[in-house]
């Protein structure tokens, strides 16, 4: 099992950073569920880099949510991901931590792991960071798999199906 674990303050408070990832603004609900609904599944990034994820948990106590990568173009087997935030009590501030856990091929554990920690969850932590900046929604934080990193690993848009995840029952 591969792990990557990544955190970073934001300057925003931690009720607006949590309405963020909470309304799903990086995500496009696919399901007839609201994209904030424990089930629902939303598209994630452009062209062949698009991912699906499914949302598994979501609680508003503890500010966080956990998803599983149901389809991709990669090789990411087991992939769940998890961000929750908490407010910096010094000021108005916010910290952010997303975790990655997934079973990458052997052969590929090393390139796969600096492709999810880079283009993933490094890229997707800019991109809130960019959103909040803006006040705008959230830009999709996943490159696509044609981006220069993706061809420098040698992948190509192939997609990955991956198998079905449990739902945990939603925690308020």
């Amino acid at each position: 099992m591969a792990r990557i674990v990544q955190s970073t303050i934001l300057s925003a408070d931690v009720e607006r950073v949590w309405r963020l990832l909470r309304g799903g603004g990086w995500r496009r609900a696919l399901s007839e569920e609201p994209g904030d609904k424990v089930g629902a599944t939303a598209w994630v990034g452009r062209g062949g880099g698009r991912f699906c994820e499914q949302l598994l948990s979501l609680s508003d106590r503890e500010r966080r949510l956990r998803y599983f990568l149901v389809e991709a173009p990669l090789p990411l087997p087991a992939f769940v991901g998890e961000l929750r935030v908490a407010p910096v009590t010094s000021d108005a501030k916010t910290w952010c931590e997303w975790r990655v856990e997934f079973e990458p091929p052997p052969a590929e554990r090393d390139r796969l792991l600096r492709f999810v920690r880079e283009e993933i969850v490094a890229a997707g932590l800019g991109a809130i960071r960019q959103a909040l900046a803006g006040d705008e929604p959230l830009a999709t934080p996943l490159a696509p798999v044609a981006s220069p990193a993706a061809a420098v690993l040698g992948w190509t848009a192939r997609r990955h199906r991956m198998c079905q995840y449990r739902v945990e029952q939603p925690t308020q």
